[in-house]
């Protein structure tokens, strides 16, 4: 092993360990929102280290989506006393956000680095926006306040199933394509039925875990015998699985402390610093795009 390998792992690590700290205690700080950064982290990290371009932007995909898929089952336990996830809308639902997130998945396996690298920015971007004009514990934006989700026990109309099932699909693929959490997209999408916040957390937190379990499995079989480099030293085609198993307990110790030491602090300051962070990161990542890589 030369001195140049021995540098590349050395920053991998340090770098790995200090964006699994930094996104573990936003999420802590702000109650939401951390998943979002890991994507756009990951993609810096393997900048850094000097990955391929054309791998970079997926390695990013893979290594959230399996990060995700632990950090929203660790969020759904943590939180099952609070509000227990909404199993009749799983068992409707579920599946074809299943369906979504391979398709998705695949989707960012087959794309070229730069699209993928635009898809990532843009979802970023978005997200950005979406904290920062819709405060925590607020009906989403188109959403009544006090209103609540037609009951998932009610007889659907057939176009309401089409749609629902078309949404559910949608929202599973843009979920993984992009390497968001759970509370990204899909916890707007809850949010739109004017459930309160803890309902709509852990739900998103379920839905989650499909997204990562999925879409990690789905990336795993199409890249697990390519002939592109790997972005990262020990990553499984475009997996990291080291870094997804260094970072978790990483990120739930940061986020735990984290949040007992801004609990006294107001959070809508905090969230307006994160949203604007995660909207320049989510530019940056279109610049970069946008340039061919």
């Amino acid at each position: 092993m030369t001195g140049g390998d021995l540098w590349v792992i050395a920053s991998y690590l340090l770098g790995l360990c200090a964006l699994a700290l930094f996104c573990g205690a936003v999420a802590g700080a702000v109650g939401i929102g951390g998943g979002a950064l890991l994507a756009p982290g990951f993609y810096a990290l393997y900048g850094v280290i000097g990955a391929p371009a054309e791998t970079r932007a997926l390695a990013a995909v893979g290594a959230a989506l399996g990060l995700i898929a632990l950090l929203s089952a660790a969020a759904v336990a943590a939180q099952r006393l609070a509000a227990a996830p909404d199993y009749a809308l799983l068992r409707r639902w579920g599946a074809l956000f299943g369906v979504g997130a391979a398709l998705g998945a695949a989707g960012a396996a087959l794309a070229p680095g730069w699209a993928l690298t635009l898809i990532i920015g843009a979802a970023a971007f978005g997200l950005g926006l979406q904290i920062a004009f819709w405060p925590q514990g607020e009906a989403a934006p188109g959403a009544r306040r006090g209103s609540k989700a037609p009951p998932v026990a009610a007889e659907p109309r057939a176009l309401d199933l089409l749609i629902g099932a078309a949404g559910a699909i949608g929202l599973g693929a843009a979920t993984a394509v992009s390497g968001q959490s759970g509370g990204g997209f899909s916890a707007a999408a809850l949010g739109q039925g004017g459930e309160d916040a803890p309902k709509t957390s852990v739900n998103a937190a379920a839905l989650g875990v499909i997204a990562g379990v999925v879409g990690t499995i789905t990336l795993l079989l199409m890249t697990l015998f390519s002939d592109r480099p790997a972005a990262a030293p020990w990553a499984i085609g475009a997996v990291d699985l080291f870094a997804i198993a260094l970072a978790a307990p990483l990120w739930l110790l940061s986020a735990s402390h984290a949040a007992q030491l801004t609990a006294p602090l107001p959070q809508r300051p905090l969230r307006l610093l994160f949203a604007i962070g995660l909207i320049l990161a989510g530019l940056l990542l279109v610049r970069a795009g946008g340039g061919g890589g």
